[in-house]
């Protein structure tokens, strides 16, 4: 294996195309999602790469997501050189019939593209942690 590599949203539209491509290359990729059966179809769909896809299950909803996901983490093996936090949830980017997203979803979002991340890459703060990647998109323009 080359490296470890952590996606989280690694099952999403972006995460996977990059879960993928990564595995594809011969590194070992951690990937979070919050749905099994999305899962099972990116496992299917790399089986037989040269790289490793390891699922990290997480909701992202609770104060202990962080923790969760770096037991997880710890437990799967060594930990990553590279975090590509790429989390989001389509519920939380819903822009309501008044045109707008209401507060409630802009915190869930919040929680999801920054808390959660800050949480998680400090308790992965190791020496071998060498890159960090914050994948974002503007919406709601």
């Amino acid at each position: 294996m080359k490296q470890c590599i952590l996606i989280t949203g690694g099952t999403g539209k972006i995460g996977k195309t990059l879960s993928l491509h990564f595995a594809k290359e011969g590194h070992r990729v951690l990937f979070t999602s919050t749905t099994q059966e999305k899962v099972n179809a990116l496992l299917e769909e790399g089986n037989g790469l040269e790289g490793e896809l390891i699922p990290i299950m997480s909701a992202f909803e609770s104060e202990n997501s962080a923790d969760d996901v770096f037991e997880q983490i710890r437990a799967s093996g060594p930990f990553p050189s590279t975090i590509i936090h790429n989390a989001r949830s389509l519920s939380s980017l819903a822009i309501g019939n008044n045109g707008i997203s209401e507060r409630s979803n802009l915190l869930k979002e919040y929680d999801m593209a920054v808390a959660f991340p800050y949480q998680l890459t400090m308790k992965l703060k190791t020496p071998s942690l060498k890159n960090v990647i914050f994948v974002s998109s503007i919406y709601g323009m």
